[in-house]
């Protein structure tokens, strides 16, 4: 029964095109529906997960029962313990909830489960329904542009389970089919005839002047990095989701590199042009790399907020 169950999963996640963490919600809620106790539920979607190779644990406190994973990739503010030299992060927890100190945990191992959840989405996920469309307006060089932005209100219900992640998580993420067919296409016409520098200007101001701005703690009141999705839904948004959205338009409008710029407090983006530009640039592995601010209003490719002009910075690569 369990192989023809599987069976069945793989089928939705195949036609979804569900990543991990997708797929681990998807069995918790078949669980939810069977047992209608979340116990049971997180016993089962132990079972299965296992069943499908993935390194799971179970832990229990007073509270109730808990999963645990291995990750790929870091994730912050998630309660985690240290078996065996690896990390297990407690999957079935929320923004908000305080920190689980002690479990008791099931230390055996399923022999053939070895894979690490990811959070990494290398595909569209196709949440296709609730689709939702957002009027994003701007001025570059005295002209006015209005941009229909549309967006799939599945998927930004879906990544309000996400917990914070590795950067390039959010940088790396395949758009959706609605960014595609709407911003990216919008975006693009609008782009012909342009230079690559005025190309490049004309996507920092539409990031830097299309969205009011506003910190995580003050929209959310805990630290949220946001998918560009989630940038064109909510009312704010702050300066890793801007970096967020005009990495993701100039890789896939320009064909540029980008990289993150992690200062200590802020986070800009670089952009390789294929020829020189003015202003202030960095070497980065042999190529050359200008400084772009999506979130520094006005500012042109080159240009870097004063307060950082001298400020050591991290490569987001």
């Amino acid at each position: 029964k369990i192989n023809k169950l599987i069976k069945q999963i793989s089928k939705y996640d195949k036609t979804l095109e569900l990543n991990d963490w997708a797929k681990y919600l998807f069995i918790k809620r078949i669980g939810d529906e069977i047992y209608k106790d979340t116990n049971k539920s997180n016993i089962f979607t132990w079972y299965v997960l296992s069943k499908m190779a993935y390194d799971i644990k179970v832990g229990y406190n007073k509270e109730g029962i808990y999963l645990l994973s291995t990750i790929k990739h870091k994730l912050f503010q998630v309660s985690f313990f240290n078996l065996s030299k690896k990390r297990y992060y407690v999957l079935n927890t929320s923004h908000g909830m305080k920190r689980i100190n002690q479990l008791r945990i099931y230390k055996g191992n399923y022999p053939t489960s070895i894979n690490s959840l990811s959070f990494e989405i290398n595909k569209p996920i196709k949440f296709n329904k609730d689709v939702q469309s957002k009027k994003l307006s701007f001025e570059f060089q005295g002209k006015q542009y209005n941009i229909n932005a549309k967006y799939s209100k599945n998927l930004v219900d879906f990544y309000k389970s996400f917990p914070q992640s590795d950067y390039k998580i959010y940088f790396d993420s395949k758009n959706s089919i609605q960014i595609s067919s709407s911003l990216l296409k919008e975006l693009n016409d609008q782009l012909k005839n342009k230079t690559q520098i005025e190309a490049v200007n004309f996507l920092l101001r539409f990031t830097q002047k299309s969205f009011a701005y506003k910190t995580d703690q003050d929209q959310f009141s805990y630290e949220k990095v946001m998918f560009p999705e989630e940038t064109i839904f909510y009312p704010y948004s702050d300066c890793e989701d801007r970096s967020i959205m005009f990495s993701t338009l100039v890789r896939n409008l320009l064909d540029l590199n980008v990289v993150g710029i992690k200062f200590p407090d802020h986070l800009a983006t670089a952009v390789e042009f294929t020829s020189k530009i003015k202003g202030d640039n960095f070497k980065y592995k042999g190529r050359t790399y200008t400084i772009s601010d999506p979130t520094y209003i006005n500012a042109n490719a080159g240009m870097t907020m004063p307060k950082y002009k001298h400020t050591s910075f991290d490569i987001i690569d």
